[in-house]
């Protein structure tokens, strides 16, 4: 071609690109990091903090995104995402020279109390970020705000980012893990570090989150010294999702009361006292001058399956006294008790094989005598809707029954399970068709 101009030179390689289909837009597309493909976890938020130069990989053209995340490294993609001087300069920290790649940002983080150092006057660059860590730092460089009372099952208010992890979640940068913990004290990776920052700079990245708003529940106490526990849900039985809280004001005490729930202590909070979660069912129990009051509490996984009411936990909570789905358990609950709950009259009433029954919606409340409301519930109905539930798939989702066949008194299909101190039926017509009702009853 001989010897162009290097104006000439330029014009001609751009020429070349446009008729080729390039530009030079695509050819930075192309240049990518080796181990970040197009299946890797969070590649798009990758690729775009990498466009948005906030983020850089390695000399042999890696980003590792499996490997963890340094503080010194997350003051660097904080700063880079929010414009902070990241001139290289002295630092205050003993361990942070000015030479430093991040020297600049670490300064600037400091500065802006995103990032703070130790107390031994060191900053520990080196030292690897955890995800508890992370909701601080994402918490503060964005000053994210939020209502979500959510809870993940590891965390606690306790924990120095407790409020951060809250605000992370509520704010659909970070939704934990499908078992309802959040990790807090895991390392974080690289990965894991760049989607949540995407999501902090870029709205199209975060999560859709669900509003949670805790259990409330109060404490009293009777001139007589008995103790009520009342939810603001109204049952005997407090239904909540995993990352429900349970918060129980203790304000018009004036003794400080003993309080367990689901094998954790409560701890003293802000607005009385704070409960810890645990899947399955449970109990809050509350001692205080010798008088105790109990109120079962469930936490049911708000998966799709599991929002149907015939879900794994059916024996679980059968072993608690509860039937599922109806507000009332038959831990101690009386016909009086019922009927306060509901505050209206039975839809209907009258003597069947459980004793003296009264409906309301799916579910029928047994105990023995017609007029006496003082009387205990011995045994509680629930009636099925979900004509997917067959004995086969009750077997699969509940498990193998103590005894199963033809009834001796109607010639229905029966499923028999025995836990604890309860019994629990499943009744068919036959024994391929759904299933009509649930009983649970103290045997």
């Amino acid at each position: 071609m001989g010897n162009l101009p290097k104006k000439s030179f330029i014009v001609l390689v751009m020429t070349l690109l446009a008729l080729t289909g390039f530009s030079s837009g695509a050819l930075a597309e192309e240049t990518t990091f080796k181990d970040v493909k197009e299946y890797t976890s969070f590649y798009e938020e990758i690729m775009y903090l990498h466009g948005e130069e906030i983020i850089f990989g390695y000399e042999d053209d890696t980003f590792r995104p499996t490997d963890g995340v340094t503080r010194a490294a997350a003051s660097a993609m904080i700063g880079r995402a929010l414009g902070l001087d990241g001139t290289k300069r002295d630092s205050s920290f003993k361990d942070v020279p000015e030479q430093s790649f991040a020297s600049g940002y670490i300064a600037s983080a400091v500065e802006a109390g995103i990032i703070n150092g130790y107390n031994d006057g060191t900053f520990r660059p080196n030292q690897l970020v955890t995800r508890g860590e992370m909701a601080i730092f994402i918490s503060r460089a964005f000053e994210l705000t939020t209502d979500t009372e959510a809870a993940f099952l590891d965390t606690a208010p306790s924990m120095a980012s407790f409020e951060a992890i809250r605000k992370v979640y509520g704010n659909g940068i970070a939704k934990g893990f499908s078992d309802y913990h959040f990790y807090p004290y895991k390392t974080i990776t690289r990965g894991e570090f760049s989607a949540f920052l995407a999501r902090g700079v870029e709205d199209s990245f975060k999560q859709p989150v669900e509003d949670v708003k805790a259990i409330e529940v109060t404490l009293a106490e009777e001139e007589d010294g008995s103790l009520t526990l009342t939810s603001h849900l109204r049952g005997e039985v407090i239904h909540a999702n995993p990352l429900q809280p349970v918060k129980v004001d203790t304000s018009t005490l004036s003794d400080v009361p003993s309080i367990r729930h689901a094998g954790g202590i409560f701890r003293t909070f802000d607005y009385g006292y704070y409960g810890p979660s645990a899947l399955g069912a449970g109990e809050i129990n509350v001692f205080l001058d010798g008088n105790s009051i109990t109120i079962p509490v469930t936490y049911i996984p708000n998966t799709a399956r599991n929002q149907k009411p015939i879900n794994g936990y059916v024996k679980d909570l059968a072993s608690h006294k509860i039937m599922t789905s109806c507000p009332m358990s038959l831990n101690g609950s009386t016909v009086q008790d019922v009927l306060d709950y509901y505050g209206t009259e039975p839809e209907s009433e009258g003597y069947l094989d459980g004793g003296y029954g009264r409906t309301f919606g799916d579910c029928t409340y047994y105990a023995q005598g017609e007029t006496d409301v003082t009387k205990e519930i011995l045994t509680i109905d629930y009636k099925n809707e979900d004509t997917s539930i067959t004995p086969f798939s009750f077997r699969s989702i509940v498990g193998i029954p103590d005894r199963e066949g033809v009834s001796d008194v109607d010639d229905r299909w029966l499923q028999y399970y025995r836990i604890g101190e309860m019994e629990l039926y499943a009744s068919y017509l036959k024994q391929d068709t759904p299933l009509l009702y649930l009983r649970l009853k103290s045997h």
